[in-house]
Order: C-alpha cells, then sequence, then structure tokens
C-alpha cells in the first residue's frame, strides 16, 4: 500500500522538477547569451568611444524603458518618506558608481582581465557586511575566502594583459556593487512593507531611473570632448549602442527574474558559471593570452566561490551588532 502511495508522489515530484528545469533553462540561457553579448559590445564600443559615462547612461535609459514596459511605473508606486528614498538614491549611486567603473576597466583592460577580478567581489561584500550590518562571517565562510584570493592573484598575474588602472577600476567597482548589496539588504531589512522591497523588478526601475539622472549630466561634462573628437561611423556606433544597451537591460533583468524562481545559492552558483562563460568567450573573442597558471587561478577562483556560496547556504551569518547602524 505504501509504495502505491509513494510511487504516484515520487513521479508527481519528477514532474514538478522536469518542469522547474523547462522554466528555468530558456532563462538562464537567455541570461548568459545576453551576459556575453554585453561585455562583447561594450568593448567594441569603448574602443569607437573610449567614453564610459557615455555607453553608462545609453544602458541605464534601455533599462528605465525596459523595465517601465515589463512593470508600469504606477505598479512600483511612489518612494515613502525620506529614510526609504535617502536609502534607494544610495543603492542607486552605488549601482551606477559600480557599472560606470566596470565600462571604464573594460575600455583599458582586456575583458576576461576584468571580469576575472570582478570575481572577488565576495570579499569586499564580506567587510561591508561586517563594518555595515554587523554580521560576521562563520569560519567555514571565511575560509573559502581564501582560494578566490590566491587565484584571482594568479589570474590576473598575466603580464601581456596586465593594467594596473584596469586592475584599480575594476576592484573599486567591486567596492561599490558590494556597497549596493549591503544597502539593498538594509532596505528589505528597515522597510520590509515597501513596493521596493516586495519587488526586485520595481526596485530595479528606481534605481535605474535615478542612476540615469546621475549619468546625464556625467556623459555631458567628462564626454563631450571624445564625442566631437571621435571619427566613428555613427550609424555603426549608435548600432552598437543600441544593442549592448538591450543586451545589459535584459541581462540584468533576466538575472532578476531567475533569482525570483531559485535559491539565493543556486542563483550564485549559476552566476559563476556565468561569469566562466563570459571570461571564456572575452578570452577567445579578443585573443588574449592564456597561460595555463592563469587558468589554474581562474578555476582556484571559482572553486573558492562555488564553496562560498555553498557556506552562505547552510548557515547565514552572525549579528554582533545592534539593527539600525547607517543614518538614513
Amino acid at each position: 500500500m505504501t509504495n502505491q502511495l509513494s510511487n504516484p508522489t515520487s513521479l508527481r515530484v519528477r514532474e514538478a522538477l522536469v518542469m522547474v528545469r523547462l522554466r528555468i533553462g530558456p532563462l538562464v540561457c537567455v541570461w548568459y547569451l545576453a551576459s556575453i553579448i554585453a561585455v562583447w559590445t561594450a568593448k567594441l564600443v569603448l574602443r569607437e568611444l573610449p567614453c564610459p559615462a557615455t555607453l553608462c547612461a545609453v544602458q541605464f535609459a534601455v533599462a528605465v524603458v525596459g523595465s517601465g514596459m515589463a512593470v508600469p511605473p504606477a505598479a512600483c508606486g511612489l518612494l515613502h518618506g525620506k529614510a526609504e528614498v535617502g536609502l534607494v538614491r544610495k543603492i542607486a549611486l552605488a549601482y551606477t558608481l559600480g557599472f560606470l567603473l566596470t565600462n571604464a576597466a573594460i575600455a583599458i583592460a582586456a575583458p576576461s582581465f576584468v571580469e576575472t577580478l570582478k570575481a572577488s567581489e565576495p570579499l569586499s561584500t564580506v567587510a561591508m557586511a561586517s563594518l555595515m550590518l554587523g554580521e560576521h562571517e562563520r569560519w567555514p565562510t571565511l575560509v573559502a575566502l581564501l582560494p578566490i584570493v590566491i587565484g584571482v592573484a594568479m589570474a590576473s598575474s598575466n603580464g601581456l594583459v596586465f593594467s594596473a588602472a584596469g586592475m584599480a577600476l575594476a576592484l573599486a567597482s567591486n567596492l561599490a556593487f558590494s556597497g549596493r548589496a549591503v544597502l539593498t539588504k538594509l532596505l528589505k531589512r528597515d522597510h520590509p512593507g515597501a513596493q521596493v522591497t516586495k519587488s526586485d523588478a520595481c526596485l530595479f526601475f528606481h534605481v535605474s531611473r535615478c542612476g540615469l539622472c546621475i549619468l546625464v549630466p556625467c556623459a555631458l561634462v567628462l564626454d563631450a570632448g571624445a564625442w566631437l573628437a571621435s571619427g566613428a561611423d555613427p550609424v555603426r556606433l549608435g548600432l552598437l549602442l543600441l544593442l549592448n544597451g538591450m543586451a545589459h537591460a535584459l541581462y540584468n533583468g533576466v538575472s532578476f527574474a531567475v533569482l525570483a524562481k531559485v535559491s539565493i545559492a543556486t542563483h550564485a552558483v549559476l552566476n559563476i558559471v556565468r561569469r566562466v562563460l563570459v571570461i571564456a568567450v572575452a578570452a577567445a573573442v579578443f585573443a588574449t593570452p592564456v597561460s595555463a597558471f592563469n587558468g589554474s587561478g581562474f578555476v582556484l577562483s571559482v572553486l573558492g566561490v562555488l564553496a562560498f556560496a555553498q557556506s552562505k547556504s547552510r548557515g547565514g551569518a552572525l549579528r554582533t551588532r545592534p539593527k539600525n547602524l547607517l543614518p538614513v
């Protein structure tokens, strides 16, 4: 009798798992493809027009239009209260600065080199969470950071593609994105009833809108001279900018969609696979030389990030400070 009941149950479970894979699989493929196109076209644009602020402004403009069409602004609601508005603006500033620094790094260094350095983002995230949230990681999580540090150092030591300025910009972008992650956690903790807390798509819309307001004047001030001096074909450049903006918006939007359907740990692992593919394709497309030593370092860093994600999924951080730490 037990077998008769368990067989239909197990069958339904297997069918449910197959349906999940069928729903998630295409989304993950689109996510990976859009990410590769975004990095590839960003390098092409920045070769012809070395204007990271302009590229960022186009990316955010397309993101605002795309997210506004997917989630109407009326559905996102208005931001309420100085605390909520202040936190969203800080998140937008960190998010914008992160992409601006990333584009600036890609402009002067090999994309595979930049993406490898960006794999070390968990280091700055752990440090910021400790300083700003009072969260101290358990020892297995801290141990998992060691292969990330060693692996990234090995992978980025290629003298043929090494760029001190590119490294500084990529690591600074890690700090910005880590700040975005910590501030987003603060927003969800302190304003659980807000619409931007309940919907990642709404938060993406508001953050992109605020970021665009920052980037437009920055592009006018920083890039106007380069626009006038550029001899690039305006039609080709415009098409590349549009393609990059669409890929960038799709990559971020689908990332949110995947996160809504899987656990945070699963999303972290999928994101690691995405980064591996981006680095491999970028190295192949732009003919970036990679030695066995560099490749071993990259593999080591990926294993470290996998161990970090696994450790985070098994147990949360330890809180050792009071709840309210930042003026908002």
